[in-house]
């Protein structure tokens, strides 16, 4: 399903009476019929893909070709 918004994850996070990235696991873990600890693994995955990416991006590279 995933959330359309911040403002929808903090409604249900309120409406659930839990912390936003307990929000956002559950929902994870609902959508892709896993377990706890496979969507940390994948959610851990991406954010290092995300974090790799960001650590590498070059504005001047880009900026370049502009």
């Amino acid at each position: 399903m995933g959330f359309a918004s911040v403002e929808e994850i903090e409604t249900r996070a309120k409406e659930q009476e839990c912390q936003l990235w307990e929000t956002i696991l559950h929902d994870d873990m609902t959508e892709r019929q896993v377990d706890r600890l496979e969507s940390i693994g994948k959610m851990s995955s991406m954010y290092l893909a995300m974090k790799e990416a960001n650590e590498s991006y070059d504005i001047n590279r880009f900026m370049s070709k502009h």
